[in-house]
């Protein structure tokens, strides 16, 4: 396994049901490294096998958006669509972001995602 740096933290995100929602997130030192998938899945429960959606580097919703090959950092963005919670509850879930480099699986954040309510349909 290699010796990679990265750490999980822990992050609550609120998003409008049936809105789109985008972050951008940064990984560096895996120049070189086997990135093999990026996740962002959200379930009601967290042990749950069916998510209500994921998000993927291999199956789409996470893109590479650059690359600084001086400090190797690459800049990633996850978008969640309008489809992927338009009929979810007005409830709070579970979510997490992994990443699957080589043989090794980092969870780099997780937390609660908190679906309120749109007031313009």
């Amino acid at each position: 396994a290699e010796d990679y740096q990265f750490e999980s933290f822990m992050r609550d995100i609120t998003m409008i049901r049936g809105d789109s929602m985008a972050f951008n997130f940064q990984l560096q030192g895996l120049a070189g490294a086997e990135v093999i998938d990026i996740k962002f899945t959200c379930k009601e429960h967290y042990d749950d096998e069916i998510p209500y959606f994921t998000k993927s580097l291999t199956s789409g919703g996470i893109t590479v958006q650059s690359y600084d090959e001086t400090k190797d950092i690459t800049t990633y963005c996850c978008r969640v669509s309008p489809e992927d919670t338009e009929n979810l509850d007005l409830a709070r879930f579970y979510y997490d972001l992994e990443l699957t480099v080589g043989l090794d699986v980092i969870t780099l954040m997780k937390g609660r995602i908190t679906i309120e309510y749109d007031v313009t349909n």
